[in-house]
């Protein structure tokens, strides 16, 4: 890990944005931190929480790319580190180009829309990480309240 974080540092410009879910515990996990290493984390998880009148409630990038782009994971495909950046980046695209309106009503969409379990529920460590399930937390990490 030590040699693939230092290969990052080597080639990761310091002006780059970070975009991903939780991708804060994803920094700290390889010891990166703004501004040193790039200049800005953009967290999707963050960006596509909806307000349900009691509390924000936080969905998987699955639900979202399903939601956003009517893009649909195919049943019993594994977990694919470049497919999900590319997801990340086209809701990140997608959210930054939408007027207020059109993101208030993909708020209340997802909110609507019935949700398949989320990786992190279905894998909790992932590759000895822990995906960051507030329920099934193995880490002990902060998160978002």
């Amino acid at each position: 890990l030590d040699e693939a974080t230092a290969m990052l540092r080597r080639c990761l410009p310091t002006n780059a944005a970070l975009v991903g879910t939780n991708v804060g515990q994803d920094a700290k996990w390889l010891g990166l931190a703004c501004p040193a290493d790039c200049a800005l984390l953009v967290d999707l998880s963050a960006l596509f929480r909806a307000w349900d009148g009691q509390r924000y409630v936080y969905f998987s990038q699955d639900h979202c790319a399903k939601v956003w782009l009517g893009a649909v994971r195919p049943p019993d495909t594994s977990h694919d580190a470049v497919g999900d950046a590319a997801v990340s980046m086209a809701l990140l695209g997608n959210y930054m180009r939408a007027p207020d309106s059109f993101k208030a009503q993909n708020q209340q969409r997802c909110l609507a829309t019935p949700r398949e379990p989320s990786f992190a529920v279905r894998h909790p460590v992932f590759e000895g990480v822990c995906q960051g399930n507030r329920r099934l937390c193995k880490c002990g990490a902060p998160h978002f309240s």
